[in-house]
């Protein structure tokens, strides 16, 4: 199985339960300490994490029994080079899976808050002159996934449960990581508007709480 812009290996974690026939797990990135966490977190157990860009995968053509990617379309900037990649390495009727959070429908505020954020770290990106688009809508990524032209494509929209938004130690936990990551960006121009937004920002999860947003998962076959 490959997991593309694998990060730490959250969607390994989450799918290795069910699928526990499968051997072998490999997740690709090229940030050196996503991997490096990822490694330390998945030792002694059969996953292997690479740094190989995406956009040019050097594995072999049908190598793969499934790919999948979560979270992550939306950070790809050769979007249709990195799914014809995946769509090269999976082998005959083999599984496609995404996994993508979407902006529009009817969302909680505190939903609203993982949105607002990601938009938030978009710009940021974006100005440090990396590719960061901001969150789809699922027509945009019911678009993408129906141009893939994969057979049995099934689609489920995911709503992560959240007992309280509200949390005293949610909220002070992630203002306070969201403070220590804006550090990363003072270099860029007009930073003291980021500081403001996230004032602002903070001001909002103060009042709404803060909770995942909605997304789309997908399961279909080469």
């Amino acid at each position: 199985m490959l997991d593309v812009a694998s990060g730490v290996g959250q969607f390994i974690a989450a799918l290795m339960p069910a699928l526990k026939d499968y051997d072998n797990f490999v997740g690709i990135d090229t940030h050196k300490k996503a991997l490096e966490a990822a490694k330390a977190k998945f030792e002694g157990k059969p996953v292997e994490f690479v740094n190989m860009d995406a956009s040019k995968m050097t594995f072999e053509d049908e190598s793969f029994d499934t790919v999948a990617i979560q979270f992550s379309l939306h950070h790809l900037k050769e979007l249709d080079k990195v799914l014809e990649g995946m769509l090269r390495v999976l082998k005959p009727g083999g599984y496609f899976l995404v996994s993508e959070m979407y902006v529009d429908g009817d969302q909680s505020k505190a939903q609203q808050s993982h949105i607002k954020v990601h938009h938030l770290s978009a710009e940021l990106d974006m100005a440090k002159g990396d590719f960061h688009d901001y969150t789809y809508t699922r027509s945009s990524i019911r678009e993408i996934m129906n141009g893939l032209q994969l057979s049995s494509l099934e689609e489920y929209d995911i709503t992560y449960p959240m007992e309280n938004p509200k949390d005293k130690d949610l909220i002070t936990n992630m203002k306070a990581g969201f403070g220590k990551a804006l550090e990363r960006y003072k270099d860029i121009p007009n930073f003291s508007e980021f500081q403001t937004k996230l004032d602002n920002f903070f001001s909002w999860i103060d009042e709404h709480g803060y909770a995942p947003a909605s997304s789309l998962f997908f399961i279909a076959q080469k």
